[in-house]
């Protein structure tokens, strides 16, 4: 993970998260990047998977959300919900895997379930794995 700098200016950038195995697993975009991970870390049943963050600064908050769209679509990172082309559709979390499960799973024991798309809860509960109401 990137060590943060206090001198950290704010600016546009998207962001991708990749896991121990360099599977990209989250792209975002943020102004002030230190507080969106901080913001992770708190809420992302994610967060305890990633091992490594890229970023791409961009000149204004307009490009680098258009950016982040179009990226979760041509790269379809494992655990965006948003942009994602089958975000209307039923997802299979075939692109899951054991570690994924078992992260998200230990996250809802005891953190806020709102916190899980929907679909992810769905997931969880249909494959026999209870998460914690």
């Amino acid at each position: 993970m990137t060590t943060y700098t206090p001198g950290w200016n704010f600016r546009p950038v998207v962001y991708r998260l990749y896991d121990a195995d360099d599977r990209l697993i989250y792209i975002g975009a943020s102004h002030h990047l230190p507080e969106r991970m901080r913001a992770h870390e708190l809420s992302s049943w994610f967060y305890s998977l990633i091992y490594r963050l890229d970023y791409a600064d961009y000149p204004t908050r307009f490009d680098a959300l258009a950016a982040e769209a179009v990226a979760i679509q041509e790269e379809a990172p494992v655990f965006n919900v948003r942009h994602r082309q089958e975000h209307y559709r039923d997802r299979d979390f075939a692109d899951w895997t054991a570690e994924d499960i078992h992260a998200c799973r230990e996250w809802l024991r005891t953190n806020a379930i709102h916190l899980v798309p929907q679909s992810v809860r769905d997931f969880l509960h249909f494959s026999g794995i209870e998460a914690a109401a």
